[in-house]
């Protein structure tokens, strides 16, 4: 067998060849996978070492994987407890009509044992007024429709409205008169009024009048509602004296920018306070009426004559109100507010008397008087709150019902704040936004009068626009006059002008209405309310049933661990709660009396109080998980990190080490092909 010499260079050429090309294809396999270590041939240390930080790291992934779904049953189960609590508060609005307009109807023949004349829908108006005699029982059998004002001239009258609706259509005119659905009239004419319900229409309509010296109590007017402008649940007085309101925004329509003080108290707004605020902004305020001015200076009714001498003029000059407002104002300004009691002397009101003359009230002595519309006098802006308050008793038992949150009541001399709170004025300090004083409260507490702070202050007396609303108490000028040379003998139409005989016509034909404010305890309440609230019930247990997550519902008591290491001895167990109406003692009711809803809202309120219990501890369970689940991740990348500083390469380097081993792989190649070269020309001699 013949064998192959290669001279020297040869050998050397193809040596060298051999070292490039097995170099080549380990920096090859280095540049293909990224990495230095591939095996544990590579560098057993570092090849062990990273595997071990590697399936670590593998494992942890698969125990983030099930954090996560964790979290999702929690959020699953806080999700079912918002929707939960928003059914309860459902819940909570059906007792609450239940106790505020409870259904109440008894049978006729319970009625009529009881005493009660019973009147149905088939009577007319003038047949209810006929069987309504002194001493008379009477109550509703069914809702009836009056065709016209019932009136009511005897004496100690139980008026039952049993539950049932009593509808009117009809309204009044600021012209001549408002227009009740029940009026109550005459000296010594008296009704008592309970378990009412008034459905009435109308501009200038009244749910219920006492005129003319008659005493009417109620026992709330929860259940009087009333559509229409300038409507009233209950009145006992000529409102139309106490019409500000329409007064100044009648006038405004009119003649506009010419009426100065109106348009004034129209374009301000309390400091303090943003110009579109929509209950203290512009547009809401008004020039009071002349009632509304008497209102804050205090009067007694009975010192009220007609006539037009100088001493008859005098109405108003008894009482405490001023004293009580002026008090206010005062506390209020030592206080740092930016107030001023009222000046002693005279304001407009929006009243007018004839088309050149506005009535107007001496705050020094309440004398009151007509003046010319070019005159100059004081100027306050005032504004009427309607439901500003929920004056239904809070109870020694259920002290949680009551819409009025346990504030007391709102009274004359009050400060009202921005947020539509309001407190004495000696208890001012700063942290809210005073924007006037109460200057009347409704007989049933539901709706206040407030009066601005300070005087209005002009930049003329006499010309258009002569307010500046963003400064509304710097003007140069202290009082402005009711209306410009252009208008100061414009009558304004729409509006009633009130002459001496009338205005206190109007004031002595008041009547007395008491209104006690209270919940009748053991009166029916009705299957509507019970069938609405049993229907919540049974929503708010689906809700709870629906709330799991694979397998999981926390809100039905389930539980679940959470394993937050590889040796599985790290973990939290989060325990659910069983939140349907059977565990947290929320039942469904029969109720028959206003005493079983007030049980029912106790209950409800305690269910609140659970379910917020657990909602926060799912929250807290919640942060603690993810807490983990954001360590783990970053564990995993670290250990990820450590493994692939020993196992990775630099790819710079394996890059530059490829082009040199390539390089050199090619000068190999090019000197065994010289060599070879050589070693043939040799062989050429022979």
């Amino acid at each position: 067998m013949s064998k192959i010499a290669l001279n020297q260079s040869s050998y050397t050429s193809l040596l060298s060849l051999q070292r490039v090309s097995s170099v080549l294809n380990s920096t090859q396999q280095i540049l293909s996978t990224g990495k230095k270590v591939n095996s544990a041939i590579d560098n057993p240390s570092s090849y062990y070492t990273a595997r071990s930080l590697n399936n670590r790291a593998a494992d942890l992934n698969s125990l983030l994987d099930n954090m996560g779904q964790k979290i999702q049953t929690i959020k699953a189960a806080s999700e079912g407890i918002t929707a939960a609590t928003s059914f309860l508060e459902q819940m909570t609005s059906v007792a609450e009509q239940a106790i505020e307009n409870p259904l109440i109807h008894q049978d006729e023949k319970t009625l009529l044992n009881d005493g009660y004349t019973v009147i149905d829908s088939s009577m007319t108006t003038s047949q209810i007024s006929a069987l309504i005699t002194d001493g008379a029982k009477i109550a509703l059998s069914s809702d009836i429709t009056l065709d016209d004002t019932l009136t009511i001239t005897a004496q100690n009258i139980s008026f039952n409205g049993n539950g049932h609706t009593i509808t009117f259509a009809g309204s009044g005119s600021a012209l001549t008169a408002t227009k009740a659905a029940i009026e109550v009239t005459g000296e010594g004419a008296s009704a008592d009024f309970k378990n009412i319900k008034i459905e009435a229409s109308g501009d200038w309509a009244v749910g219920i009048s006492a005129r003319n010296h008659a005493n009417i109590t109620i026992d709330n007017t929860y259940g009087i509602n009333m559509t229409g402008e300038n409507s009233f649940r209950i009145s006992n007085r000529d409102e139309l004296l106490y019409a500000g309101k329409y007064n100044t925004y009648t006038t405004e329509a009119q003649i506009g920018a010419d009426g100065l003080a109106t348009r004034a108290t129209t374009q301000f707004y309390a400091p303090g306070v943003s110009a579109d605020d929509e209950t203290f902004g512009q547009g809401n305020w008004y020039l009071p009426s002349f009632g509304e001015l008497l209102d804050v200076y205090g009067y007694d009714k009975e010192q009220i004559p007609s006539g037009t001498t100088e001493e008859e003029r005098k109405m108003g000059a008894i009482g405490d109100n001023k004293k009580t407002i002026n008090d206010s104002l005062k506390a209020l300004r030592l206080a740092g507010a930016d107030a001023a009691e009222l000046t002693n002397s005279w304001y407009w009101s929006s009243s007018e008397y004839n088309s050149y003359s506005s009535w107007l009230l001496n705050m020094n002595n309440g004398i009151r008087l007509n003046s010319s519309k070019y005159n100059k006098y004081y100027v306050r802006s005032f504004q009427l709150l309607k439901d500003c308050f929920n004056p239904l008793p809070l109870s020694a038992d259920h002290p949680e019902v009551g819409g009025s949150g346990g504030l007391t009541a709102p009274q004359i001399g009050d400060v009202m704040y921005s947020d539509k709170t309001w407190g004495k004025a000696a208890d001012y300090d700063g942290t809210k936004t005073a924007v006037g004083v109460i200057t009347n409260v409704s007989a049933d507490g539901r709706d206040v009068t407030i009066m601005s702070l300070k005087n209005l202050r002009f930049k003329t007396v006499d010309e258009a626009n002569n307010f500046e609303p963003t400064t509304p108490y710097t003007g140069a000028q202290a009082y402005s006059r009711w209306a410009t040379d252009a208008a100061k003998t414009t009558d304004i139409t729409g509006m009633k002008n009130y002459t001496y005989a009338l205005s206190s016509a109007g004031f002595k034909s008041e009547g007395t209405i008491t209104v006690s404010n209270t919940l009748n305890r053991d009166i029916y309440v009705g299957d509507t309310y019970t069938a609405q609230y049993d229907e919540l019930v049974s929503q708010y247990d689906d809700i709870a049933n629906d709330s799991g997550y694979k397998g999981i519902n926390l809100l039905k008591g389930d539980s679940m661990e959470v394993i937050f290491n590889e040796s599985r001895d790290n973990k939290l167990e989060v325990q659910g709660t069983d939140i349907s109406s059977a565990a947290i003692g929320l039942n469904t009711v029969d109720w028959r009396t206003i005493d079983d809803v007030m049980t029912s809202i106790k209950e409800l309120k305690i269910a609140v109080a659970t379910l917020r219990t657990v909602a926060s501890d799912l929250g807290n369970h919640n942060a603690i998980i993810q807490t983990r689940q954001e360590f783990t991740e970053n564990l995993i990348n670290i250990l990820e990190e450590g493994a692939d500083k020993l196992t990775l390469a630099d790819m710079n380097e394996a890059s530059a080490d490829m082009l040199s081993l390539q390089t050199r792989q090619q000068l190999a190649i090019n000197a065994l092909s010289l060599a070879t070269q050589a070693e043939q020309n040799v062989l050429k001699l022979f």
